[in-house]
């Protein structure tokens, strides 16, 4: 065993049942993979036929080491960094399987904050489903009377990274340090029964920051009422997870910049924030839904676009033609002093937020190569003619809040009412976790045991149909330049100077549109 690791071990238990003999006569099994926060296993519990053997896809912890298996006729295949199928042979009997593993720990500090048995230190494995961590959500680890976590630093004074709950961790940090700010005296605040809960109806104070207590007299504050805040001095408002709705226009006529709220509000009132405010982060308390989709794949690109931040680099941008339709190692190859990233996702939702985020990544000299795609029912999202900020924009940054650290939402108009949408289409789905990680499915949401996407971002899945030059489904809309007009190009060309602006060289792939003449350095 490596120097510096710990090991675990969970015994193996047989199900033979002696006094049924019945039981171990049955043709079919049951295998079930047990349970441990040391390693992680899809479809945990199998039925074979008596004599076959049971395959398992398993995930462990990055930096681990498999030491032993509980059932001794085993064999891994197909491994992949740290992911691999445990192919158990000739099950015989019914059996619960363990694994031993080795592996190192990610450390979660209190800073002033204590779990409920009192220490001031957490650690959690660290896994590795994605090239970046999620963060752990502080709430359900630590708590400190009279204050509200704002997130995590990688550094105790709060002068390092600064990481939302269930955002993704910079590189090369192995701890961090719970964040704290004091709450609001309850003297400034009015407040309503809700049930056995409380909701503010009134704000009488005149600072300019403003941190909603989680309880006020033992009761949780779970709501703000209609105009609680309006006309107030805000600059700044700090909401904590057991705030679920927000009431219409509740900071209206103020001028308030920054937001910090949890995924945890069910009901956002129409105008409940102002236009002035410019960013915004929210602290993931909730499970995700969209892991594992086709929206999951922006973070990962993202984590690889940061990986290579510092290098000479090609980014390849649009929508899902761009991932379809690239081959990133290719590019490497025929221009050997780039890296290349592709960060093509999904064509029907604004390009602006998305450059945004990744142009922050992008350096003097890195080359956009964009490929607009021209169906009539994208066009004015693919050729940066609308400010609208869609709802499924917010499921690219479901797994990461903190990339909306890069966007001004104030530029997005629509930013809060999709928020709303988002949030509220998100309490009709089912909850996933980190762990389903979108490399390892198809656009149906079809898993498979290899990854469908490679390090560069590009879908590397093979598909029926490839080998020829013919349609396998009928498309969405006629493909047409006819209706590319001197208005779209015109907004396309803005886009586009915007990051020359920022000493980047940009390049469009399509080169016949009529009234086309793109920039380029």
């Amino acid at each position: 065993m490596r120097k510096g690791f710990l090991s675990f071990f969970i015994p193996i238990f047989i199900l033979s049942g002696c006094a049924d003999s019945s039981f171990t006569k049955a043709s079919k099994v049951k295998v079930m993979m047990e349970k441990s926060k040391d390693y992680h296993v899809l479809q945990s519990i199998k039925e074979v036929n008596k004599g076959e053997d049971v395959t398992f896809d398993v995930i462990l912890p990055a930096s681990a080491q498999l030491v032993s298996v509980s059932y001794e006729n085993y064999e891994v295949l197909n491994q992949v960094d740290n992911t691999f199928e445990l192919v158990l042979k000739n099950i015989q009997y019914p059996v619960v399987v363990s694994m031993e593993v080795a592996r190192e720990s990610f450390h979660y500090y209190g800073n002033g904050g204590v779990t409920k048995d009192g220490k001031d230190e957490v650690k959690v494995p660290i896994y590795q489903y994605h090239l970046r961590e999620n963060s752990i959500n502080g709430y359900s680890f630590f708590t400190r009377d009279g204050y509200l976590p704002l997130g995590w630093n990688s550094k105790a004074d709060g002068t390092g990274d600064f990481i939302s709950f269930g955002s993704r961790i910079p590189y090369d940090i192995s701890s961090l340090y719970l964040q704290w700010i004091k709450e609001t005296d309850i003297s400034c605040f009015e407040t309503s029964p809700a049930g056995s809960e409380l909701e503010i109806i009134q704000y009488h104070g005149d600072a300019t920051e403003v941190v909603i207590p989680l309880t006020i007299d033992g009761k949780k504050v779970t709501g703000i009422a209609k105009n609680a805040f309006a006309s107030s001095n805000l600059k700044r408002v700090i909401l904590g997870k057991n705030v679920h709705i927000l009431g219409k226009e509740a900071f209206y006529d103020t001028s308030l910049e920054e937001v910090y709220l949890c995924d945890s509000i069910t009901s956002l009132g129409s105008f409940a924030f102002p236009s002035s405010v410019k960013k915004i982060h929210i602290n993931a308390t909730e499970l995700p839904c969209f892991s594992g989709t086709y929206y999951d794949t922006f973070p990962d690109k993202i984590d690889y676009l940061t990986r290579i931040k510092d290098q000479k680099k090609i980014v390849l941008f649009s929508g899902s033609s761009t991932r379809y339709g690239y081959d990133s190692t290719l590019i490497e190859k025929a221009y050997p002093e780039y890296a290349v990233s592709n960060m093509g996702v999904f064509a029907y939702v604004n390009i602006k937020p998305q450059l945004d985020v990744i142009t922050h990544f992008m350096n003097e000299g890195d080359i956009l190569l964009s490929s607009p795609e021209f169906d009539n029912h994208c066009l004015d999202n693919q050729f940066g003619l609308t400010d609208d900020f869609e709802w499924n924009l917010f499921a690219f940054f479901e797994s990461d809040y903190d990339l909306l650290d890069y966007i001004d939402v104030s530029n997005y108009p629509q930013f809060f009412p999709s928020l709303s949408e988002f949030l509220r289409e998100r309490t009709m789905m089912s909850k996933r976790d980190y762990s389903i990680v979108a490399k390892r499915f198809d656009d149906d949401e079809n898993r498979y045991s290899f990854d469908t996407y490679n390090m560069e971002g590009d879908f590397i899945l093979p598909r029926e149909g490839n080998e020829t030059d013919t349609h396998i489904m009928q498309p969405l809309d006629e493909y047409t330049l006819n209706t590319i007009t001197p208005e779209l190009v015109s907004s396309l060309n803005e886009v586009y100077q915007s990051l020359l602006d920022k000493n980047l060289k940009v390049y469009c792939e399509v080169a016949r549109f009529p009234y086309a003449y793109f920039l380029k350095k």
